[in-house]
């Protein structure tokens, strides 16, 4: 699911503009999981530096990195 979303445009702008928008209208906003698999995959695969710095700031700034301890168990 992830790679198609990623491959359609549209629709992983649509994704990202509703994460902003969570982002904006909650501080303590978090991505659910799968929305943190695609925005991690997105920034891996994306070409442009500053696109590519905003996606992992999401990943990053919404709670990415603390879903991916849990995942591979890591209490650091």
């Amino acid at each position: 699911m992830a790679s198609a979303l990623a491959r359609g445009g549209g629709e992983r702008q649509a994704l990202l503009s509703a994460i902003r928008q969570k982002m904006d209208s909650d501080a303590n906003a978090t991505l659910r999981p799968k929305e943190a698999v695609m925005v991690l995959e997105w920034a891996i695969d994306c070409d442009d530096r500053d696109q590519k710095a905003d996606l992992l700031s999401i990943f990053a700034e919404m709670g990415g990195m603390k879903l991916m301890r849990a995942a591979f168990g890591c209490t650091d």
